[in-house]
């Protein structure tokens, strides 16, 4: 019997399904040109896309990455969580050594160049679309899911900072990426009033914001984008409730590891932040190992 497996419905991911196959990518990118260092050079991006593309090959038809087999969604809420968690990681890791090339103005760049910048838009959006799939499993029940938090604001970081730089105006789905980022604004605004974390992401971004070089169709697009979801609204004001993730047969259940007070926005503790050389002096908690604001290339 493999416990990765369901007893129930074989079609049906097992609660643990997304730890195996997250180990499998372990082990899969593991053994990449510079991984041992802490780093993958942009050269080697073509053989992280191949990996990837082939674990996504590996998943069951529920956690599919184009056309996913959605029937278990509403009765087992965690294979979707699962699935849009599985899909962030793979595009996480397919940006990974690209990222840098979204913060550079490639009006004259190469062929290869400007091709190597499309994908990391391609990603980035890709990654955003799932991030906002995430964000809708666990919101308003678990907005304190950091990962959620650092995906959404990473990836619309670098998108804001793609925008900036492009001084040509000739960014590969721009009128997406602005869209992305609307988008991403609107699920930060809502994350903003559980989490400190959240505060200080939804700050930055705003801040990010006010840079960009839009036309007033763009930014018409970008207010469209980043109005607020009824259905959120309306979740938003109930209780969050004691959340489980229970098969059917009701043998698997997993409690929440930590609770985290909720607060309304006005309560909420945010950085002082008039100029971005104020980032300097921020405390970003857990998400200071991981982020780098100084790879925005934003000329501070």
């Amino acid at each position: 019997m493999r416990l990765e497996a369901s007893s129930i419905d074989p079609d049906l991911p097992s609660p643990i399904a997304h730890i195996v196959l997250e180990f499998q990518l372990g082990q899969s990118i593991s053994k990449l040109p510079g991984i041992a260092s802490g780093s993958i050079s942009p050269s080697h991006a073509d053989i992280v896309q191949d990996e990837i593309k082939k674990w996504f090959s590996s998943f069951p038809p529920a956690f599919d990455i184009t056309a996913p087999d959605m029937r278990f969604d509403d009765e087992h809420p965690y294979v979707a969580l699962q699935r849009y968690q599985l899909h962030l990681s793979g595009y996480m890791v397919m940006l990974t050594p690209i990222k840098s090339s979204l913060t550079k103005n490639l009006a004259s760049a190469s062929p290869n160049e400007k091709n190597r910048q499309g994908k990391a838009v391609s990603y980035s959006l890709k990654l955003m679309e799932s991030s906002k799939g995430l964000f809708r499993c666990i919101f308003a029940d678990t907005p304190n899911f950091h990962f959620v938090v650092f995906m959404i604001f990473d990836a619309a970081a670098f998108l804001c900072s793609a925008i900036i730089h492009d001084q040509s105006r000739t960014l590969v789905q721009r009128d997406k990426v602005i869209e992305s980022i609307g988008s991403a604004i609107g699920m930060m605004e809502w994350l903003a009033g559980f989490t400190k974390l959240a505060s200080t992401c939804n700050v930055i971004l705003r801040r990010l914001v006010i840079r960009l070089p839009l036309s007033s169709l763009e930014e018409k697009a970008f207010r469209s984008s980043s109005s607020p979801d009824s259905t959120l609204q309306s979740k938003s004001l109930q209780s969050p409730p004691n959340l489980s993730m229970t098969s059917s047969a009701g043998e698997y259940t997993e409690e929440p590891i930590e609770e985290f007070p909720y607060f309304g926005v006005d309560q909420m503790p945010t950085p002082d932040i008039t100029d971005f050389s104020d980032l300097v002096n921020i405390d970003f908690g857990d998400l200071g190992r991981i982020w780098d604001w100084e790879s925005l290339h934003l000329g501070l």
